[in-house]
């Protein structure tokens, strides 16, 4: 079908012009109140929800990456859904209003805990086809094959999000499963606003975007522009893929036609993928890693997550008296964080992979005395050089994502951290031709040749190399915070490797500096990933003294323009519990207004 059959064209230009001002207006004013101004006010007390950047209320809230998927979550708590269901719908939302990561063709890890306390680790993670091999990426003469590797086909693992948002509704749910995916249904068909956020990553991906007829044909117009802020978008094949999800569940995903039109799109494009794979396809169900923290639990994702770990060997290094009154922008806390950082990745690149393929010594690894031996070789005074925490040398030369969050809790105290992606923004920025879905590139986060670490932080350890069915490792790292039987965080984050980085620089500020909701999710971060052996901090938010003292220090400082986008929700005092919408990844908070009073209801 010709696109100016299937796409509407939006209104004119002038008009989207405006457009586009007012919203991003109402962006700008957002990241500092909770509620937007007038005129949207006004819309919202039609609406059984209260929405903004920073939201407070007892009846439950959503946090995420984009409004209108906030507000569909928000709704289902309304209705009567629990934390589960609104987390369901939500996921399905995104994969409509931010492709860039929510997704129907990636995969990723939620974390549920139920009033009672009991967790469910959902991974969800993607699987190698069968036909994937440790040397898939090699050319004859051994080495990294770029034709190979930069091959988006051939980096498509099986998606797992489907399934994994089905086994959780299935142990979990309230509200029957076809009403939390209809929401997503009515916004691809009917079409929704384009949000400066998603014009902008259309903007700068546009190279990647266009190579592809089947992605240009739904995100592009007739004369190859990309779809600008303040237009309206349609998606009628992916409503039609939303629809028969509704109807036939997993099955119409996993083992009908919507997976054998993915692995048919696949193979063509020179990548592995068969109907057989998908079949084989299976949403698991871990145990989580549970730390005690500074009088309460810290609840992570086990492997295939490298996040949970990770997360709990850095906030162990740090619980100390001294950091807790340290400057939060101060060289102190900054250099700390910095080296826990530091070992903690030494350790991911020593022993993390799928728990189904590696033995992983998870109890070793948060031992009380590994973090002691953690802690102990930190010098203050100085940077330790990355290299020298190698068992072995590095005799090889200089070398030369995208991911959404969101966090739900409803009123009976059920929580729900979810973390899931594409792999980079737009995954490998193939959309599956009659689907509307977004292929991953998942596989490009296994080691791509077996013994190659280098200093430009390449990876070649044993635990994460191909292999047939295989998950990768990710950083992806869903958090909750419980103390005294009661939900104190719900957190995770985008960016990859910073992920981590991001996710424990807000507990340390929240549980250690005590810093507000606010100054917690948006103060300045950093990130250190061991390899590269560099230091990287947010620009223009740290001042500049610390900048200099860290170089004394003997740290290579880098700056990146943002980090991460944590959206995240926290027990407040007085408050009750907030949401925060990190403004990094333009975030949003919404809560249910029918049980509270609100008066804007």
């Amino acid at each position: 079908m010709l696109a100016t059959s299937r796409i509407s064209r939006p209104e004119p230009r002038i008009r989207a012009a405006a457009i586009v001002a007012a919203l991003l207006l109402l962006l700008a004013l957002g990241c500092t109140r909770g509620m937007p101004p007038d005129p949207a006010r006004a819309l919202l007390r039609r609406e059984p929800f209260k929405l903004g950047r920073t939201v407070a209320s007892s009846s439950g809230l959503v946090v995420c990456a984009d409004a209108e998927a906030a507000r569909i979550g928000a709704r289902v708590l309304a209705e009567g859904g629990n934390a589960v269901d609104a987390a369901v719908a939500v996921a399905f939302a995104l994969a409509v209003t931010h492709p860039q990561a929510g997704n129907l063709g990636g995969g990723g890890f939620m974390l549920v805990r139920r009033p009672d306390g009991s967790v469910d680790a959902v991974d969800y993670r993607e699987t190698a086809p069968a036909a994937f091999h440790p040397e898939v990426y090699l050319g004859t003469d051994g080495e990294i094959d770029r034709t190979r590797y930069d091959n988006p086909y051939l980096q498509v693992g099986v998606p797992g999000t489907v399934a994994g948002l089905a086994l959780a509704h299935r142990r979990h749910g309230r509200r029957p499963f076809h009403l939390l995916v209809e929401p997503a249904e009515r916004l691809a068909r009917a079409g929704f606003i384009v949000s400066p956020l998603l014009a902008r990553d259309l903007r700068l991906h546009r190279a990647k975007l266009s190579r592809h007829p089947s992605t240009v044909r739904v995100f592009f117009h007739w004369d190859r522009e990309p779809y600008q802020a303040g237009e309206r978008l349609q998606q009628p094949e992916l409503a039609g893929v939303l629809k028969s999800i509704a109807t036939g569940g997993t099955d119409v995903f996993y083992r009908g036609w919507i997976g054998e039109a993915i692995a048919q799109k696949v193979r063509a494009g020179g990548g592995c993928l068969t109907a057989a794979d998908f079949r084989r396809y299976e949403a698991r169900l871990r145990d989580p890693i549970r730390t005690p923290l500074r009088g309460g639990e810290l609840i992570g994702m086990p492997p295939p997550s490298s996040g949970g770990i990770a997360v709990a060997q850095v906030l162990a290094i740090l619980d100390s008296p001294a950091l807790h009154r340290a400057d939060p922008v101060g060289p102190q806390l900054a250099h700390a964080l910095a080296e826990s950082l530091r070992r903690a990745f030494r350790d991911r690149a020593l022993h993390l992979g799928d728990p189904d393929f590696t033995a992983v010594p998870v109890n070793q690894l948060l031992s009380a005395a590994h973090v002691k031996e953690l802690r102990g070789g930190i010098d203050p005074r100085r940077a330790t050089p990355s290299e020298s925490l190698w068992p072995v040398p590095l005799p090889l030369p200089e070398a030369g994502g995208e991911t959404t969050h969101f966090s739900v809790l409803d009123r009976d105290g059920m929580a729900v951290a979810n973390t899931y992606t594409l792999e980079q923004t737009f995954g490998g920025g193939v959309v599956a031709a009659d689907l509307g879905i977004f292929l991953n590139n998942e596989l490009g986060d296994f080691n791509p040749k077996p013994g190659d670490t280098d200093r430009a932080g390449r990876i070649g350890t044993p635990p994460n190399l191909p292999a047939a069915g295989k998950r990768p490792l990710s950083s992806m790292s869903p958090a909750i915070y419980v103390r005294d039987g009661q939900v104190e965080i719900i957190t995770g984050s985008p960016g990859g490797r910073t992920i981590i980085s991001t996710v424990a620089g807000v507990l340390l500020k929240r549980l250690f500096l005590e810093l507000d909701p606010e100054h917690a999710v948006w103060s300045p971060r950093l990130h250190h990933a061991w390899l590269p052996d560099r230091l990287e901090l947010e620009e223009g938010l740290w001042p500049p003294q610390t900048l200099e003292v860290l170089r004394a220090l003997g740290h290579t400082v880098k700056t990146a323009s943002s980090q991460g986008a944590a959206h995240s929700i926290f027990r407040d005092g007085e408050r009750g519990y907030v949401g925060v919408g990190d403004c990094r990844g333009d975030g949003w908070a919404a809560a249910p207004t029918w049980f509270d009073g609100d008066e804007e209801r």
